[in-house]
């Protein structure tokens, strides 16, 4: 099992730190008519504290041995538990939509920190829509210029003089109007862009909560 025990978020970076406890129970039954002393062999997690039992008949570098009464023709129980710290770190800038919810969400989470991320996602958003709308206006130019040269190849075969080829002239004036409202487009969605990110940035890189 696990359990957050701490929380902080220092210039963007939130760290979790968390105890897991290894437990592993080992049920002895005794046949016997007699009372039994028993030594149980428990191999040690690596990196964790013993927490219970309290005492241990010995230990070396690989298990514990514990020693424990069996009641004659009765059963007991030892159970063993050990602990271990561990911690996350989330560079919080890094972070999808998705993530900065589910942390924002997340009960292990202090409400004060749950606060902040549900701002940082108003932000992350705010990118995300930026971001949509540049591949959009990116994917309209691409196709206008696909059209662009379609209509050039006919032009080609049918001449500039011929009514037809009139027409194609036509058609390649509007493509390169609309062609340059879109670059003009994009330009601004990219720069739209990058003041979302740097509005998102700025506010995570400044965020500290103990």
């Amino acid at each position: 099992s696990q359990e957050a025990v701490g929380v902080t978020v220092s210039k963007g970076v939130m760290t979790i730190r968390r105890t897991l406890t290894h437990e592993r129970k080992y049920t002895l039954k005794n046949a016997s008519s007699r009372e039994r002393r028993m030594l149980v062999e428990h191999p040690i997690t690596y990196g964790a504290e013993l927490t219970s039992p309290a005492k241990f008949e010995e230990k070396t570098d690989a298990v514990y041995l514990f020693a424990t009464k069996l009641p004659a023709a009765g059963e007991t129980t030892l159970s063993v538990r050990e602990r271990t710290p561990v911690s996350e770190t989330v560079v919080l800038t890094q972070q999808k939509l998705e993530s900065l919810a589910y942390y924002s969400t997340s009960g292990e989470i202090p409400a004060k920190i749950r606060a902040a991320l549900e701002k940082a996602i108003g932000f992350r958003k705010a990118v995300d829509a930026r971001q949509s709308e540049l591949a959009r206006l990116e994917e309209r130019r691409k196709d206008r210029i696909s059209e662009q040269d379609r209509v050039r190849l006919n032009l080609e075969a049918a001449g500039n003089e011929t009514q037809q080829g009139k027409e194609y002239l036509r058609k390649m004036g509007v493509l390169d109007g609309e062609i340059e409202a879109l670059v003009a487009g994009i330009d601004g969605a990219r720069k739209a862009l990058a003041d979302a990110k740097e509005e998102l940035s700025r506010y995570l890189s400044s965020l500290s909560i103990e």
